[in-house]
């Protein structure tokens, strides 16, 4: 095993999921963060330091590094899972809702123009609309398909039908 200096030490990092070591130097650290904010390889090398020729005409050969290529994949999915609801946030928003657990602001009048801000709970049209949406995903409820065959192939007039149905 290779013995690395303390500076080299600080920029090992562990792959998600536990995988080898992998190594950047700060340099390249500051190329992938600088890319994921710009997508701009050239202005990107430029900000972590390297030089003006290097950036302009290297700055591809670091996107291409499997080092940096992982640092941005594993930022990317990062940032992305804290911007994106999972499937329990959704459930756990809609059930708060149904049962009226949450409160929004609301503006009432004082008079003279004066108004306080109070939270209410949800009326009972909102909280109806989460309990739908809970049903369908949990698939508790069913679209209606109402079938009305003329046609001597029964088969072919179902399709047509529901071929219709999509349309509107």
């Amino acid at each position: 095993m290779r013995k690395h200096c303390k500076r080299c030490f600080l920029f090992f990092g562990r792959k998600a999921g536990g995988g080898k070591l992998k190594k950047l130097s700060l340099k390249q650290q500051k190329f992938a963060d600088e890319y994921i904010i710009s997508g701009n390889a050239e202005q990107s090398a430029l900000k972590a330091g390297y030089s003006a020729n290097y950036s302009r005409k290297q700055a591809h050969k670091l996107l291409a590094n499997v080092g940096v290529k992982a640092y941005i994949d594993e930022r990317l999915s990062e940032l992305n899972s804290k911007k994106i609801a999972d499937q329990k946030e959704v459930l756990e928003f809609f059930t708060a809702a149904m049962r009226g657990e949450l409160t929004e602001p609301m503006a009432i009048g004082l008079g003279d123009g004066v108004q306080q801000i109070i939270e209410v709970r949800p009326n009972i049209a909102t909280r109806k609309s989460a309990a739908v949406e809970l049903a369908k995903r949990y698939g508790l409820s069913t679209a209606k398909v109402d079938v009305n065959v003329k046609s001597e192939n029964k088969l072919a007039g179902i399709l047509l039908q529901l071929e219709d149905d999509k349309d509107e």
